[in-house]
C-alpha cells in the first residue's frame, strides 16, 4: 500500500506522467478487475497509438568513452571534435602541459590492482622517505604556530597581572581553545623522549645530495645481475635459437627475413683499439693470474683482436702497452719485456689462444675480392663455432663443449657497450658540465658544497671520451675505487653511465676465456681450428671450396655440438652471428645470383661429401650398389687411399639451369686400388679377417646344402635323426637295406 501511495505522490509532484502512473498502478490492481476499471476511469486514461519516427537521435553532448580507442585499462582517446575545441584562456605553458587527447576512464581492470608506487631502487625510496619526513616537519611547524597563537593572549594577560593575581592564576583548559590535542602533540614532539635527537634539518641535505643521482640510476643496481644472465652461455644460445625460429616463421609468411641472429657495427675502429688496450692493461695488472697465465692472456688479446677486426698494425703497436713480467711473483719466469714489435709479432706458434670455431677464411682487406666473379660473397664466413646450452661457464676445467659454448657468444656483445656510450654520451656530458659550473645561490650562502669535478668547463666534446678512457684505465689499474668510478660516470653520463659499471667484470670474463682457449689440453681441437683460421687469413681471397672445407673440418672437431657462423664484413665493418644446423647448407642458394649459385654447386660437387643444396630424393644411382666398395674397406682414419694406377679422361658437362649431367662420348676414367697389406700388422689383421671370412662362408655353405636338404622337408627332428642313423649303419655295412633280399631272389613270372 505504501508503494502505491508513493507512486501517487510522484504523480502529484509531476515527476511522472499519466501513462506511467496508469501502467505502474496496474501492477498493484490487476488482481481485481473492478478496481482496475475504476483506476482507468478515475485517471481518464485513453490509450492511443504512438507514432515513432525512425530518425537518428541528435548526438549527445557527452562523449561515450567506452567506445573510444583504449590506451591501457584507464585511458581513452577523445574524438577529433573534442580535441579541436577552441580555448582562449590558455597560454604557452598550458598548451605544453595540459592533456587534450586522452581522458581518464577507470575500469575494474585498472582500479582493482591497487596503487603501485613508482620506486625503482632503494635510493629513490630514500628520497620519498625524506619528503615524508619534511612533510611531517612542516605539519608540526604549523601546529606550533597554532599553539603560539593560543599562548600569546595568555602571555599578554600574565604581563599585566599583579603578583597576587599571578599566584592565583590557573591555566585555562585547552589553552582557552577548542581542543587540547594541539599543544599536547607539540609538547610531546619537542620535549618527548626523542625530541632532542630529531634534528632532521642537518641530515636532509646530505642525504638528498648523496641519493639524488643514485635514485635516477635505475639500471646501475641491476647491471651486474643482468650482464651475468645475458652473457651466460645458455642464455645466449637460447636467444639465438629463439631468433632463428622467429626468422623462420617470418620467412614462411613474408618470404624474406634476415639470416643473422646477431649483428653489430664496428665502424669506429678507435673504440675497438681502446677496448683492446683496456683488455691488455687488465691482463698485465690483475693479481689473479700467474706470470705464465698473464703472458698467455696478453698474447691472445694482441693476436686475435687485431686479426679478426682488421686493425692497423701501427695503431695496435701505438695503443697496446708493453708487457713485462713481474719477476717477484715467480722466480722461474724471465723478467725480460715482451714488446709488440709489429702489432702481430707474437704469433710464434701460440695459435691455441683463439676461441674454438672463430675461423675467418680470407683476409679480404683488398678491394680485388669484390671484383672477382668467381669468389664467394663480400663477407667472410668464419668456421662455425661450437656451443652447448647444457653446460655452464667452467673456464677452470673446460670440456669439449664448454670451451666453445662460452666463446664467440661472449666476445661480441662486450665491445658495443663502449661504442654506444661514446656515441651517445657527449650530449649528456655537455649538459652536466654546464649544470655543475652554473652559479648556485645555495653554494654562496654555504648550504651546499662544491661538487667534485672531473671535466672542466673549457673541455670540448672531443676530449670527453679520452678522459673517460683515462678514468676506466685508472679503475682497472686500481688507482681509484669503484665508488668514485661509478660516481663520475653517474654524474656526467647520467642515465647512460651504467653501461660501463661492469667493464672490469666483462674483461675478467674475457681473460678467463682467453686462458681456456689457450689451453693445450689434448681433448681440445682448438689448435687445429686456429691453425686453419690463421692460414686462411693469410690469403687475400676466399672461395666456396675454402668455406665448405672450414665447415666440414669444424663439424669433425665438434661432433655433436652446435655450430655458429661468425661473419665479418670488412667493407661495412660489421660482424654477425648465425646458427648453422647440420642439415642446412653453408650458403643460401635462393639468395645468390645464377653464376654464384653455379660456382657454389661446382665447389660442393667436386668434394667427397654429398653435394650441398641437392635433395637426396632427386638423386638417381649411376652405378650398381654391388659394385661399390664395402664400408669395411674404408680406412678408420677417414683418409682416402691412393690408387695404384688411374686414367682420368672422362668428360662431364653439367647444365647451368637444370644441373643435368651429360657424359662426353668416348671418354672414361678408371682407378685401380691395391688392397694388399703393406705392414706386418696389417698382414696379420688381413690373415685373421680372411680366416674368419672363410669360416663364415663354410658355415653358410653347410647350412644351405648339408644341413637343410629337400628330403628333410616336413619331417620332424626325431625322424631326421633316425634316417641319419640308419644311413650310417648301412654305409658301414652293419645292416642291409630293407629291399636288398627282394632284389636278389628270382621272381616267378606268370604264364
Amino acid at each position: 500500500m505504501n508503494e502505491f501511495l508513493k507512486l501517487c505522490n510522484l504523480f502529484n509532484q509531476q515527476i511522472i506522467d499519466r501513462d506511467t502512473l496508469y501502467h505502474q498502478g496496474c501492477t498493484y490492481l490487476m488482481a481485481n478487475q473492478e478496481l482496475l476499471s475504476f483506476w482507468k476511469a478515475f485517471l481518464q486514461y485513453d490509450p492511443q497509438d504512438v507514432l515513432v519516427d525512425n530518425v537518428p537521435a541528435p548526438p549527445p553532448g557527452k562523449v561515450s568513452l567506452s567506445n573510444c580507442r583504449a590506451h591501457g585499462p584507464s585511458y581513452r582517446l577523445l574524438p577529433r571534435r573534442e580535441r579541436l575545441k577552441p580555448c582562449t584562456g590558455r597560454d604557452e605553458l598550458c598548451m605544453s602541459v595540459l592533456n587534450d587527447d586522452w581522458a581518464s576512464h577507470p575500469t575494474w581492470a585498472s582500479e582493482d590492482s591497487g596503487f603501485v608506487a613508482h620506486r625503482k631502487n632503494v635510493f629513490e625510496e630514500g628520497l620519498h622517505r625524506i619528503e615524508e619526513e619534511r612533510h611531517d616537519y612542516d605539519f608540526h611547524i604549523e601546529a606550533n604556530l597554532k599553539c603560539i597563537q593560543l599562548l600569546e593572549p595568555i602571555a599578554q594577560q600574565m604581563l599585566i597581572m599583579t603578583t597576587a593575581e599571578q599566584e592565583q592564576f590557573r591555566m585555562p583548559a585547552a589553552l582557552a581553545g577548542q581542543s587540547t590535542s594541539i599543544f599536547k602533540r607539540v609538547c610531546k614532539k619537542l620535549y618527548g623522549e626523542k625530541g632532542i635527537d630529531r634534528e632532521w634539518s642537518k641530515v636532509w641535505h646530505s642525504q638528498t645530495e648523496n641519493m639524488h643521482l643514485k635514485s635516477l640510476d635505475h639500471m646501475g643496481m641491476l647491471v651486474k645481475q643482468t650482464d651475468k644472465r645475458q652473457l651466460s652461455a645458455k642464455h645466449l644460445v637460447d636467444v639465438i635459437k629463439t631468433k632463428h625460429e622467429e626468422q623462420r616463421r617470418e620467412r614462411s609468411l613474408k618470404g624474406s627475413a634476415p639470416r643473422q641472429q646477431f649483428q653489430w657495427s664496428f665502424s669506429d675502429k678507435d673504440v675497438t683499439l681502446d677496448l683492446l688496450r683496456l683488455m691488455a692493461l687488465y691482463a698485465i695488472h690483475n693479481s689473479q693470474h700467474s706470470n705464465s697465465e698473464k703472458e698467455r692472456i696478453w698474447d691472445f688479446f694482441v693476436d686475435f683482436i687485431p686479426t679478426f677486426f682488421d686493425l692497423d698494425d701501427a695503431a695496435v703497436q701505438e695503443r697496446i702497452p708493453r708487457f713485462q713480467l713481474d719477476s717477484g711473483e715467480e722466480d722461474g719466469d724471465e723478467p725480460t719485456p715482451l714488446e709488440l714489435t709489429n702489432g702481430r709479432g707474437r704469433r710464434n706458434g701460440k695459435r691455441g689462444d683463439l676461441l674454438r670455431g672463430v675461423l675467418d677464411p680470407g683476409r679480404n682487406t683488398n678491394k680485388s675480392r669484390a671484383s672477382k666473379e668467381d669468389s664467394a660473397s663480400g663477407s667472410k664466413e668464419t668456421t662455425p663455432d661450437v656451443a652447448s646450452g647444457n653446460e655452464d661457464e667452467t673456464p677452470e676445467a673446460p670440456d669439449e663443449n664448454g670451451v666453445a659454448d662460452v666463446s664467440n657468444d661472449r666476445w661480441m656483445p662486450t665491445i658495443p657497450k663502449p661504442t654506444i656510450l661514446k656515441s651517445g654520451g657527449e650530449q649528456s656530458v655537455t649538459k652536466s658540465i654546464a649544470r655543475l659550473h652554473r652559479v648556485r645561490p645555495a653554494m654562496e650562502v654555504g648550504l651546499t658544497e662544491e661538487p667534485k669535478l672531473y671535466f672542466e668547463a673549457t673541455d670540448t666534446p672531443d676530449i670527453y671520451w679520452p678522459k673517460t678512457l683515462e678514468l676506466i684505465e685508472e679503475f682497472i689499474v686500481g688507482d681509484i675505487d669503484e665508488a668514485r668510478y661509478q660516481e663520475v660516470l653517474r654524474h656526467f653520463y647520467l642515465a647512460s653511465g651504467w653501461k660501463l659499471y661492469t667493464i672490469q667484470d666483462l674483461i675478467r670474463t674475457l681473460c678467463r676465456l682467453a686462458l681456456t682457449c689457450s689451453s693445450v689440453d689434448g681433448k681440445e681441437k682448438t689448435y687445429d681450428l686456429i691453425k686453419q683460421f690463421l692460414a686462411s687469413r693469410e690469403r687475400e681471397e676466399t672461395s666456396y671450396q675454402t668455406e665448405i672445407s672450414a665447415r666440414k673440418f669444424a663439424e669433425k672437431c665438434v661432433k655433436d655440438g652446435e655450430l655458429f657462423v661468425l661473419c665479418w664484413v670488412p667493407s661495412k665493418s660489421e660482424a654477425s652471428v648465425r646458427w648453422l644446423q647440420r642439415e642446412e647448407t653453408t650458403f643460401y642458394m635462393d639468395e645468390m645470383k645464377l653464376q654464384q649459385r653455379w660456382q657454389y654447386y661446382i665447389s660442393s660437387y667436386i668434394r667427397v661429401e654429398p653435394t650441398e643444396g641437392v635433395p637426396r630424393s632427386k638423386l638417381s644411382k649411376v652405378v650398381l650398389t654391388r659394385n661399390l666398395p664395402s664400408a669395411d674397406a674404408d680406412p678408420e682414419d677417414g683418409s682416402i687411399p691412393k690408387p695404384v694406377s688411374y686414367d682420368e679422361n672422362l668428360v662431364v658437362s653439367i647444365c647451368l639451369r637444370s644441373s643435368k649431367m651429360v657424359w662426353g662420348a668416348g671418354s672414361s676414367e678408371s682407378f685401380l686400388y691395391s688392397s694388399a697389406p703393406t705392414t706386418k700388422e696389417d698382414k696379420e689383421q688381413h690373415d685373421k679377417a680372411t680366416k674368419m671370412s672363410t669360416l663364415a662362408r663354410d658355415y653358410r655353405l653347410r647350412e644351405k646344402f648339408v644341413l637343410n636338404n629337400s628330403w628333410m622337408k616336413d619331417l620332424s627332428q626325431e625322424e631326421v635323426e633316425k634316417h641319419k642313423a640308419d644311413y650310417k649303419k648301412w654305409a658301414e655295412g652293419e645292416v642291409e637295406p630293407a629291399n636288398a633280399a627282394t632284389e636278389t631272389r628270382d621272381v616267378e613270372m606268370a604264364d
